[in-house]
């Protein structure tokens, strides 16, 4: 439909353009809509080394956000402080909870979230955010279950809502892609946000980087990265279960030494 396309923001490229519309909408859509953020707020978007993370975090920050996140370990901590995160969570010795009470208490209770790990976590922070936060859940990676302390949620005023891009209809995506180049596009053409992109696959790639899309549930972005190092949907499987590689499917370095640790049980047939 005509509503879906873009023009493509001046001085990217079409490998760029083309990372920008799920990604970027997903994000302004919680962001805007449904976290109803406003400069100077507080915003918490776990998974930092996440792709969604590498488009969120930037998009706050170009926007006025004291942004908080979370990782797995110090060297994650590492890898991810271009995007420019004033608060990363390491998780190997500190936990989200205590971290959102330590910012709350310096000045910056979180006002929003977009939360893609859900679990036992949300339930934890729940009585440090600030009033009237807006906690908005789009996936549920770490766990479908939490324990909601009632009372927060009443004196608060927390507002707790699940969101999906996907569902929208036609004129709504279409809507939301109209706002995102009147406000994105230019923060995007003046170099304020720039997608991240590991590496381009030639197009007789594309069929196998949405096999392993498909097959794992990955984004398209870790199935190309995959493609690209040559693993084929059972390797990559293989890879993925390894527990330095959930920390992120995009890093190459994890890859490798997934790699090592799968090689000699795993072959494509």
């Amino acid at each position: 439909p005509e509503a879906m396309v873009m023009p493509i923001p001046a001085g990217l490229d079409f490998a760029e353009a083309a990372s920008l519309p799920e990604a970027y909408a997903t994000c302004y859509l919680n962001l805007f809509h449904e976290g109803q953020f406003q400069p100077g707020e507080t915003l918490f978007f776990p998974a930092g080394a996440s792709g969604l993370a590498s488009v969120g975090i930037p998009m706050a920050k170009a926007f006025g956000a004291y942004v908080i996140t979370s990782v797995l370990t110090a060297d994650l901590c590492a890898r991810i402080a271009h995007l420019g995160a004033d608060r990363i969570v390491d998780l190997s010795h500190e936990t989200t909870a205590d971290v959102i009470r330590a910012e709350a208490e310096a000045g910056h209770p979180v006002d929003v979230a977009i939360d893609c790990l859900a679990g036992e976590t949300i339930g934890q922070c729940f009585p440090y955010v600030n009033e009237g936060c807006r906690w908005v859940l789009i996936s549920t990676l770490a766990g479908v279950t939490t324990t909601v302390p009632l009372r927060a949620l009443l004196t608060k005023g927390i507002t707790f809502k699940g969101s999906m891009l996907r569902k929208r209809s036609v004129a709504e995506k279409g809507a939301l892609l109209e706002e995102l180049v009147q406000k994105v596009w230019p923060k995007l053409e003046s170099g304020a946000i720039r997608p991240t992109i590991y590496r381009v696959l030639p197009m007789e790639r594309a069929q196998e980087a949405h096999a392993i899309a498909d097959f794992l549930g990955l984004p398209p972005l870790a199935a190309s990265v995959l493609a690209a190092r040559g693993y084929g949907p059972e390797s990559a499987k293989a890879l993925l279960s390894c527990e330095d590689v959930l920390c992120d499917p995009l890093l190459m370095k994890d890859l490798d030494r997934a790699a090592q640790t799968v090689a000699e049980t795993v072959a494509d047939g």
